[in-house]
């Protein structure tokens, strides 16, 4: 008999009404996280006041940490682990002010079912912007981006065939597909 525990069920909160979920990925490079902060805070602050103008409250889905200097989700782990207390069917809001890494919150997009907002500041010396569209195009590359309708809880999404320039994919990638059909 072996002594290895396995893990429980993970139990997601609910979802409060009128309440929109907010994550903001950040960079790898602490130095830029922490110079960013100021701006992230700027932005949250004036969407909070516009959600609050059509009854809605935002909740930030992961706190300010103070050992870091700010409140960015910095990693892929830190991620995946804010995700565990987000309701998977609540309104999310996306919020990039400052450059971000995609494979922080990835994971966590692609099995959220509830609708998701990505929004960016407009600054030519932040680059907030440029890290939203890295991130819709890599929703967009796995199936799930803001050109596609979001899949009911019970599907998966679908996947999209991969074209460049019109040519047909690489014959590794039309073996996986063969494979995954299968």
């Amino acid at each position: 008999m072996t002594s290895y525990a396995f893990p429980g069920p993970i139990h997601r909160p609910q979802a409060e009404p009128n309440t929109a979920y907010l994550i903001a990925s950040g960079d790898l490079r602490h130095s830029a996280n922490v110079a960013g902060w100021p701006t992230q805070v700027a932005m949250e602050t004036a969407l909070s006041a516009v959600f609050a103008e059509f009854g809605w409250r935002i909740h930030r889905a992961h706190a300010f940490d103070p050992s870091v200097g700010h409140g960015f989700i910095h990693s892929q782990r830190m991620g995946l682990e804010v995700f565990k207390n987000i309701p998977v069917d609540a309104p999310l809001i996306v919020a990039e002010a400052v450059w971000q890494y995609s494979n922080h919150v990835l994971a966590g997009l692609r099995t959220h079912r509830g609708p998701i907002l990505t929004v960016a500041n407009f600054a030519g010396d932040w680059p907030g912007l440029v890290g939203l569209l890295n991130l819709n195009a890599s929703l967009t590359r796995m199936g799930g981006g803001p050109a596609q309708q979001r899949a009911p809880a019970t599907r998966h999404l679908p996947r999209r065939e991969p074209r460049a320039l019109g040519r047909s994919a690489p014959a590794s990638l039309q073996r996986s597909r063969r494979r995954r059909r299968r």
